[in-house]
């Protein structure tokens, strides 16, 4: 009889021991499953938001601008900032680019929108001084999630300047 209890208190610590280590392995598996998931959810996000670009092209000897969205999804309230200004110019008159003075309320998805800034000659004249043209698109999805995309065009390597 002692025997036996013996045998029962041993395995009854045995079960004990194998449960400790199923719940500890149970646990490290919902934690690797929760980070999937995690992962998952930001690549899916990821995949689905708009992805807003300035860029600067010339096309007939006119310097233009473009705004991009080559994302998924429709970018709400678009702004562009540029250091330092860029300004167009029609007719030798000097104002404001309108991409970067005033705010886009709605690019769809894979929509553009296109600006002459100036004849290419006009354009070197005005920028002459400047190396660069830096600055940030910030823009929101539908759910209003903000994003900032920085950007530097070297107006003397630029392609399309050269």
């Amino acid at each position: 009889m002692i025997i036996l209890n013996a045998l029962l208190v041993i395995a009854t610590f045995l079960l004990v021991i194998a449960t400790f280590l199923y719940v500890r392995l149970t646990n490290r598996i919902l934690q690797a499953n929760q980070s999937a998931v995690a992962a998952m959810k930001e690549e899916i996000t990821a995949s689905v938001r708009p992805y807003v670009y300035f860029d600067l092209f010339i096309e007939d000897r006119t310097v233009k601008a473009r705004l991009r969205n080559t994302g998924r999804t429709a970018a709400h309230k678009v702004d562009v900032n540029t250091t330092p200004q860029l300004r167009r110019v029609v007719q030798k008159t000097s104002s404001p680019a309108l991409l970067t003075h005033n705010t886009t309320a709605f690019l769809p998805p894979k929509g553009e929108i296109v600006e002459a800034i100036a004849l290419l000659e006009e354009f070197r004249s005005q920028h002459q001084a400047a190396v660069a043209l830096n600055g940030t698109v910030s823009y929101s999805d539908g759910k209003g999630e903000r994003y900032g995309e920085p950007f530097q065009i070297n107006l003397f390597t630029h392609p399309d300047m050269a």
